[in-house]
């Protein structure tokens, strides 16, 4: 579990899951499928759960839409 104590009012999270070597997928299934993403309150949990002992990479992207140019 990872914790992002990150003092704004409204952010957007998401994130991306890649084995080291860049593969996205195991047997078909893209790999973000085992991850789950939540934010309660001030903090963003991002939960994986591998479907195979591999080395990963996590990428986590947050949004500030606070700081938005309005159009």
């Amino acid at each position: 579990m990872i914790l992002f104590p990150i003092q704004v009012k409204s952010m957007r999270f998401t994130f991306n899951v890649t084995y080291d070597d860049g593969r996205e997928e195991y047997e078909g299934i893209k790999l973000n499928r085992y991850g789950m993403q939540e934010v309660a309150g001030h903090v963003c949990f991002v939960n994986f759960r591998p479907p195979e002992k591999a080395s990963y990479q996590l990428v986590i992207y947050a949004k500030d839409l606070d700081n938005q140019a309005s159009h």
